[in-house]
């Protein structure tokens, strides 16, 4: 049988590509592409070590700024001591002006006021003739706002920042460098905070810090205070926000911020821990103590406050009502601040116990300070109170840069047991070890023993298992060490 004849065309086969197979293809073909790229491309370098942050102080320095301060006259010899608490006459460049010439305040001649301890006295153009049509108002109120044109015309060089305040004014130059360093002085920038006073806004502007407007917006700083309050400022001093504090304005119509001194000597007493640790001034940190039920408050160089059982945080992070409103009168709206209030209790022994401080003194190994207890009333304290005189506070020197400026963040502090009389607090940075710290006093204060926090010649702290008793002797010893060693120091 003759088998059948097979060509060529009759085995080629036609291959047609379907919608699915194309689909395929061009996943195939997008999958092999991208592994060429892969390994055909330079491996980029990895790192662990992370990229430096770019810088974002622009150096501002005490000679980069320029004072201005509004004065009179008459106001000028009553209120230098103000003046003298922040100004150097060798790093600071300021400028008082004044109506006219200021005279010896004896009386026996009129003879103008050289002082070298005070800024450089600049006599205000006349403003006479200027129409001034405001009801109520003050006319010297023109002359005080043409102060911004005339320390600009002095043409004074590398001036970064002009900063204007009246007389009655007290700058932390220090903090008020810092907080500028946050800004690029080749912008057009309007630093400050508006008043304290609801009142006083409505009537001025929510937008002003006081002094008029510039044509620019207003930058916030809460660390700048009108103080537009009178009376007892403790409860916005010892509730600070968490700001460097910058200035504080109106002190003649406040008591002075510590007992038993008067105005310019509490100011002093205060800018003695300003000397030495000028950003942590007013800062608070809450500590607890599990074992006796305690919370304590710390406004650093200036107070202490003991509260008996577990405060809040929230709670302790607002202002007292200590103070009283600027404007005196029966309208509510005089009584109304720009922030939350609590109430202060109007039963002292309802209040928490209060230390002022004392003394700051600086050493190799950190800041103390010390806070001696005030009491305005004799209250029946729980034992643990009753017997606290003294609270000694350990710090080290607080030197924010801009990007912690930017992002502030509250410190933690660690209790000692109480012991004589006294109470050791070691402020630091928050970190894991709070929460092992506080577990540890938990444990112990449930077999009856106090932990008591021993520093190290390091400034570390170890934790004794020992009774308080035996702790307290040792703990003694090493304090009456490092007191030593800080007078070396």
């Amino acid at each position: 049988m003759q088998q059948p004849t097979t060509t060529a065309a009759s085995t080629k086969k036609t291959l047609t590509p379907t919608p699915s197979r194309l689909k395929d293809l061009l996943l195939i073909l997008s999958f092999l592409t991208i592994i060429y790229l892969l390994f055909s491309s330079p491996r980029p370098q990895l790192s662990l070590t992370p990229r430096a942050a770019p810088s974002t102080s622009f150096l501002t320095t005490r000679r980069h700024i320029v004072f201005s301060i509004a004065s009179s006259s008459t106001s000028f010899i009553h209120r230098q001591h103000y003046i003298r608490l922040w100004y150097n006459p060798t790093t600071t460049r300021a400028f008082a002006f004044l109506d006219r010439e200021a005279v010896d305040p004896t009386g026996n001649n009129t003879r103008s006021i050289m002082d070298p301890t005070l800024p450089r006295v600049i006599i205000s153009k006349d403003t006479s003739s200027f129409p001034y049509t405001f009801k109520g108002g003050l006319k010297s109120a023109i002359r005080v706002a043409r102060v911004v044109k005339e320390v600009v015309e002095l043409n004074e060089p590398d001036v970064d920042w002009f900063v204007f305040g009246d007389d009655d004014t007290v700058f932390f130059v220090e903090n008020l460098v810092t907080v500028l360093s946050k800004y690029d002085h080749n912008g057009w920038f309007y630093v400050g905070s508006n008043s304290e006073s609801y009142d006083q806004n409505v009537k001025n502007s929510f937008e002003m810090g006081f002094g008029g407007e510039l044509g620019v917006g207003l930058s916030h700083e809460p660390g700048f205070h009108q103080v537009d309050m009178r009376g007892d400022l403790f409860g916005m001093l010892s509730a600070h926000p968490l700001s460097p504090l910058v200035s504080l304005h109106h002190l003649d119509a406040v008591n002075p911020i510590f007992p038993n001194m008067s105005k310019t000597q509490a100011l002093e007493h205060l800018f003695n821990g300003v000397n030495v640790d000028p950003a942590r001034v007013l800062q608070q940190t809450v500590c607890y103590d599990p074992v006796h039920s305690l919370t304590v408050s710390v406004a650093w160089g200036y107070s202490v406050q003991v509260f008996e059982g577990n405060e809040f945080l929230p709670d302790l992070l607002i202002p007292q009502r200590t103070f009283m409103p600027w404007r005196r009168g029966g309208n509510a709206e005089f009584t109304r601040f720009m922030f939350n209030i609590r109430e202060y209790p109007k039963d002292p022994c309802k209040r928490p116990l209060i230390f002022f401080m004392e003394s700051v003194t600086s050493g190799k190994n950190g800041i103390w300070s010390n806070y001696i207890r005030h009491d305005v009333a004799d209250c029946n304290r729980g034992y643990a109170m009753k017997n606290l005189e003294l609270v000694r506070v350990l710090s080290h020197k607080l030197e924010p840069d801009i990007e912690q400026m930017k992002f502030p963040r509250r410190q933690c502090c660690d209790l000692s047991a109480l012991f004589n009389g006294s109470m050791v607090i070691s402020i630091r940075k928050c970190g894991w070890n709070l929460h092992a710290l506080n577990t540890k006093s938990f444990k112990l204060a449930q077999y009856g023993y106090a932990m008591v926090g021993i520093l190290d010649s390091v400034g570390n702290h170890s934790h004794s298992l020992l009774p308080a008793k035996v702790s307290s002797l040792k703990f003694d010893a090493r304090m009456r060490k490092h007191d030593q060693e800080n007078r070396r120091g």
